[in-house]
């Protein structure tokens, strides 16, 4: 059911979720991209990584992408994610991609919580983009060891 739903909104909105593959073996690792189904209030960045894959920056890579990608070829100037607010690792990667709490935006359900992203203007050129920039380089360095808690 989940892949005819992500087909049906390519189709309806013209742009959706992608497959996350890994570039050397070609496993999916999860997806990630733009969201915006019946009734909700707006259109969305959304991901979801395979349990067992998190905490190698495959979603923060994914979705600063995805975030790329519709603000540049789609003309997106906003979009939010939707987060349970119990998943603290959402929570702070949608954090580490410069998106902020939005008290005002409309939730889907009223149990989520909106992060609002920044706006392209917001994000050209600044401090925040080339850091987001640099992490994805050390995670993609082989010899690169992360320290701590998975957070992604």
């Amino acid at each position: 059911m989940l892949y005819a739903a992500e087909i049906g909104h390519w189709e309806i909105r013209g742009f959706g979720m992608w497959m996350v593959h890994l570039r050397d073996t070609d496993e999916t690792v999860g997806m990630a991209g733009g969201w915006s189904p019946a009734k909700w209030p707006e259109r969305e960045i959304a991901w979801i990584i395979w349990p067992d894959k998190a905490g190698r920056g495959f979603a923060l890579e994914a979705t600063h992408r995805v975030r790329r990608y519709f603000y540049e070829h789609n003309g997106w100037d906003t979009a939010v994610s939707y987060l349970d607010p119990k998943n603290l690792d959402s929570i702070r990667l949608a954090e580490r991609l410069g998106a902020k709490k939005d008290h005002d935006a409309p939730t889907v359900d009223g149990s989520d919580v909106v992060y609002r992203h920044p706006s392209p203007d917001a994000l050209r050129g600044t401090q925040l983009a080339h850091g987001i920039d640099m992490e994805i380089a050390h995670y993609q360095d082989p010899l690169f060891k992360p320290k701590g808690w998975a957070i992604d």
